[in-house]
């Protein structure tokens, strides 16, 4: 194999280039999947062959206010959700730098107390690694979320964290609000090849 020195200077990248051989170890995001919110329940089915996934909120909005939005996952294809998901969120309030922590048994909480002030909404991007495959240890979701409150016109960052025990293998996630009054946006999925 030959071996090419690049000057100082780098390399044009307006230029156009020719490579021939393989690329290993670059990973790809492959997009599985895209729906809009409708309803209370959002569910995604989880297709198989991937070892992690992102899931990404886009503009989630609400008719009520004082609502949340969460997540559950499900090995059961919907006909239950895996109580031993448990997960803890940090936030801070953007305007003025206030923190806390909660704690959640049985989903992930995405945004709470949202408002359903025009100019309020939700984004989210979580990555969720070893649900579809098969597995003699838990899975694992981590991510972070930002949203708009309720009344006080403040805004909240959450840093979210995840975890279940069980082995059993996670066919599906959904995405959940507490009202079905008012729900919209956008979520994708993506499956990540390694």
């Amino acid at each position: 194999m030959s071996k090419t020195q690049v000057k100082a200077g780098g390399i044009s990248l307006s230029d156009t280039f020719a490579f021939t051989g393989t690329v290993t170890g670059a990973g790809s995001l492959i997009k599985i999947s895209s729906t809009t919110i409708s309803s209370q329940n959002t569910d995604i089915s989880l297709p198989t062959g991937y070892k992690i996934y992102k899931l990404i909120g886009s503009n989630l909005v609400l008719g009520a206010s004082g609502q949340s939005y969460n997540l559950y996952t499900t090995t059961d294809s919907f006909s239950s959700t895996d109580t031993d998901f448990e997960s803890t969120r940090n936030y801070i309030r953007i305007e003025d730098g206030g923190t806390g922590v909660e704690v959640s048994d049985g989903f992930l909480r995405l945004g709470n107390n949202q408002s359903n002030d025009a100019t309020d909404n939700l984004s989210f991007e979580l990555t969720l690694a070893e649900l579809t495959t098969t597995r003699s240890t838990g899975y694992s979701v981590w991510g972070w979320s930002v949203y708009g409150h309720t009344n006080d016109q403040t805004s909240y960052v959450y840093t979210s964290g995840a975890r279940s025990q069980t082995t059993s293998v996670v066919n599906g996630l959904r995405v959940s609000c507490s009202t079905a009054s008012g729900v919209g946006g956008t979520i994708a999925l993506y499956g990540v090849v390694t």
